[in-house]
């Protein structure tokens, strides 16, 4: 959340690279997968209502982490 959590782009990029790595690590042993769960809940819940982590109460904040967790689910 330092360096801006979902509200920034380059956090479902980093995911995305993570995502990889586990797969190509785990691949073989796994056969299905869930990236993010209910990314709205994320988005809305803990950037607009305040109610979830990071608990902020911010509309731009709030559509910014939904874009950006549908990019790396």
């Amino acid at each position: 959340q330092d360096r801006g959590g979902w509200t920034v782009r380059e956090t479902s990029e980093h995911f995305a690279a993570y995502a990889s790595h586990v797969v190509e690590r785990l691949g073989d042993r796994v056969k299905d997968w869930a990236t993010l769960n209910e990314p709205l809940c994320s988005a809305w819940i803990g950037h607009l209502e305040g109610r979830m982590a990071p608990g902020l109460t911010d509309l731009t904040a709030a559509v910014r982490a939904s874009y950006h967790l549908h990019l790396g689910h």
